[in-house]
């Protein structure tokens, strides 16, 4: 099961208690399989249709910013 941001989240506090590299190299990890999954999961049609009638939507509502998210 992938959990990359409850693993990204203890990653970036156990950095604050031990600067580790291999916790440094952990985080870093977890946040390029994160982004990697994200990326994947954005190329699914349906997803992609959802996130543009988001999108459409709040631009729709003049929240500029968040509609180019």
């Amino acid at each position: 099961m992938e959990r990359f941001d409850e693993s990204i989240e203890t990653f970036s506090k156990a950095l604050i208690e031990n600067n580790d590299h291999g916790i440094k190299m952990s985080l870093i990890n977890a946040q390029k399989q994160k982004k990697d999954k994200d990326a994947k999961d954005y190329i699914n049609p349906e997803l992609a249709e959802e996130h543009r009638l988001k999108g459409n939507d709040l631009y729709k509502e003049g929240k500029f910013p968040d509609a180019i998210k």
